[in-house]
């Protein structure tokens, strides 16, 4: 935590359910989501718990404000906008990468260089990153 942010007043994450109860990273209940002996109340309960931990979890980071707010969605569709562009570059730059390669390698013939290796190492680096 960098010295200007301050510390959740909420339980950090993980958390996690059991049941029908929310725990925090080191199991101390943090929430009882109810119980019933009927059966689907107690399903309810159980879901509800599920709910809250999944919900937390996904939020890590995030601000009440920024929750409150409904910031994250727009600040996320952003970044993938921003994303999609990089990816859209990374493909043209692969691709002048290759094409340049050939045309290096017209030019030595049958020479081997460790420049073309370089080259082959650069784009199999960035392929294989592409891959996953």
């Amino acid at each position: 935590m960098e010295a200007n942010e301050s510390k959740p007043a909420h339980t950090p994450e993980p958390w996690h359910a059991y049941s029908f109860e929310v725990y925090n990273e080191i199991d101390q209940i943090i929430a009882d989501c109810g119980y019933s002996e009927d059966y689907w109340e107690k399903d309810g309960c159980q879901a509800n718990a599920a709910r809250i931990v999944a919900c937390v979890n996904y939020c890590k980071g995030a601000t009440n404000e920024e929750l409150e707010a409904g910031t994250l969605e727009s600040d996320l569709n952003k970044a993938n906008e921003k994303l999609s562009g990089i990816t859209a570059q990374r493909d043209e730059l692969l691709a002048a990468l290759k094409e340049a390669k050939g045309y290096i390698q017209g030019m030595l013939g049958r020479k081997r260089s460790t420049f073309l290796d370089e080259l082959d190492a650069t784009i199999r680096k960035v392929e294989k990153g592409i891959e996953q």
